[in-house]
């Protein structure tokens, strides 16, 4: 799978329930050029699941929530959007088509994340994708 641009991941936060600022577009483009330049970095993750109930999601995702800020990593909340396999005993790359579903769910646009805490976070919470940018992936 390829990662996606800064430019997709700007429209996908557009299209979300927030407006994009000119003081919050401007923070993000900031960190865009210190992710290029190869001194900061992102993540965008989630807890979510649509297979579990929302109780258990908002939890999960209260819980994600508070290990960013045992992290000391600063995250703003966006809407994120998966198409995710039902089947949870079928990897992801092997699911039919009838057993995906559209996901749209809260994420949390992470910054200053290092590429294995991104990846543990999405791994502790069974995540199928997460986005990275920062010095681990050279910037992209």
């Amino acid at each position: 799978m390829q990662a996606p641009t800064l430019l997709e991941v700007l429209l996908a936060y557009q299209r979300g329930p927030k407006a994009v600022t000119e003081a919050s577009l401007a923070r993000v483009m900031t960190l865009a050029q210190k992710v290029q330049g190869g001194t900061s970095s992102f993540a965008v993750l989630t807890s979510w699941r649509k297979a579990k109930t929302a109780q258990q999601n908002e939890q999960d995702f209260q819980s994600l929530q508070q290990a960013l800020r045992m992290r000391n990593l600063g995250f703003r909340k966006l809407v994120g959007h998966w198409v995710e396999c039902q089947n949870a005993d079928i990897p992801y790359k092997s699911c039919p088509p009838d057993q995906l579903v559209d996901s749209t769910e809260p994420s949390l646009f992470v910054y200053g994340i290092d590429a294995d805490t991104a990846a543990s976070l999405a791994h502790k919470y069974q995540q199928d994708s997460w986005i990275f940018a920062g010095p681990e992936t050279g910037g992209k």
